[in-house]
């Protein structure tokens, strides 16, 4: 009688562990809301589960890139436009210089106030983004880029260009270095740049510069003399002679697939020299004008001079405009390829947690009712085993 006992109140004993073993494990389910508690309550879900948790790891780290880039690239966006209405106004006031009404002290004012802009312009190109580092150093970022020296402003940065990912297969630009922007500029029509001769005497302004058919263009330096004889020799480098005729104010010299105009009345022995354009800053132009409207002006060989570098820096202005055109064009295109795959990122995202939700989320009114069905299962195990544990044979006799 001993040993049925000992053996009834053992299995009763398991048998009610185990049901209170299934309840907790409900109820905790319950609580977490989750299928899933630990691995070993599905060990081929719980695989599937973490894989799918670092997938979305993965995700939400494209999208904070894609902040960092977008931040970046929308600080250059506005300080390029920024730029570039100071440089609009550059031009404006460079056009006003140029005007025969003004005299020495209003091209003096206008010196004074591309001073300011110039200064405004190297604030600009110094501009930090929100984590404290440069926007336009390159990989330098703790560097300011930009420093005004006795010779100009000089640059401090490199060329590199950080790249972030922003999707599984795809990364961005979040910026490009301020050499680019400000300093590589293309001089003169971008092909060659035109100059009248230091030492000229007559009021020949050399102007309207274009290129007529590339492939004929060499890249070698020519100049343009104005003979006795009222005629015009073009040499190359070497002195050949690749064009000559007579001189008319105003008409067009071609030559080696380029042409230009030569207004005024140049004297005899002028030069103008044409050469291929090398990179300039819009510092220097700037630099350039100032010094011309700050220089008096006593006769006309002084005004034909500015005239010439007035023409000069017009066009390299139109350079660095179109430049900075080119790189905030390539801004907006970077900002909208963020755009798209942030929007790409989200719809992964969302079929990410959907699959990972499938796997692992609990199936609330299943667990209920299964949570019901264990305590009700449990109690009636346990009012049975105190029913029956006192129970022998002396009470049937």
């Amino acid at each position: 009688m001993r040993v049925s006992t000992t053996w009834f109140n053992l299995n009763a004993t398991q048998q009610m562990q185990n049901q209170q073993g299934q309840l907790a494990k409900t109820q905790e389910q319950a609580a977490s809301g989750k299928r899933i508690v630990r691995p070993s309550d599905d060990p081929i879900g719980s695989v599937q589960a973490l894989e799918l948790g670092r997938a979305l790891q993965k995700t939400d780290q494209y999208d904070r890139n894609a902040t960092m880039a977008q931040n970046r690239l929308q600080t250059q966006e506005s300080i390029l436009d920024e730029a570039g209405n100071i440089m609009q106004r550059v031009r404006e006031l460079t056009v006003q210089g140029a005007n025969g009404s003004q005299d020495n002290d209003s091209r003096s004012f206008i010196a004074a106030e591309l001073k300011e802009l110039r200064s405004a312009l190297v604030d600009m190109a110094n501009t930090k983004d929100a984590s404290d580092n440069f926007i336009f150093a390159g990989f330098q970022g703790d560097t300011q880029p930009f420093s005004p020296t006795s010779d100009g402003v000089v640059y401090n940065g490199d060329s590199g260009q950080r790249t972030l990912q922003i999707g599984p297969n795809r990364t961005v630009t979040d910026g490009n270095p301020g050499a680019e922007v400000f300093m590589n500029i293309r001089e003169g029509n971008g092909t060659f740049k035109a100059e009248a001769g230091a030492a000229n005497e007559g009021s020949g302004v050399i102007k309207n510069t274009s290129v007529r058919d590339l492939q004929q263009w060499t890249g070698d330096t020519y100049e343009i003399e104005i003979l006795a004889d009222g005629e015009y020799e073009v040499r190359d480098s070497d002195g050949t002679v690749v064009e000559s005729g007579e001189f008319q104010p105003g008409e067009t010299i071609q030559f080696s697939g380029i042409e230009l105009t030569i207004d005024g009345t140049p004297e005899e022995g002028d030069q103008f020299e044409v050469s291929p354009s090398q990179n300039s800053s819009v510092f220097n132009t700037l630099d350039r004008l100032i010094d011309a409207f700050d220089s008096p002006v006593s006769n006309s060989r002084d005004r034909t001079q500015q005239l010439n570098e007035v023409n000069r820096s017009l066009d390299d202005i139109d350079q660095g405009v179109a430049q900075m055109l080119e790189v905030r064009a390539e801004t907006g295109a970077r900002l909208k390829a963020i755009d798209d795959q942030v929007a790409v990122n989200d719809g992964s995202r969302l079929d990410l947690e959907t699959t990972k939700s499938g796997i692992e989320d609990l199936d609330y009114a299943e667990a209920i009712t299964r949570l019901n069905q264990q305590q009700v299962g449990l109690q009636a195990a346990q009012q049975a085993y105190v029913r029956t544990q006192g129970l022998s044979l002396f009470n049937f006799m």
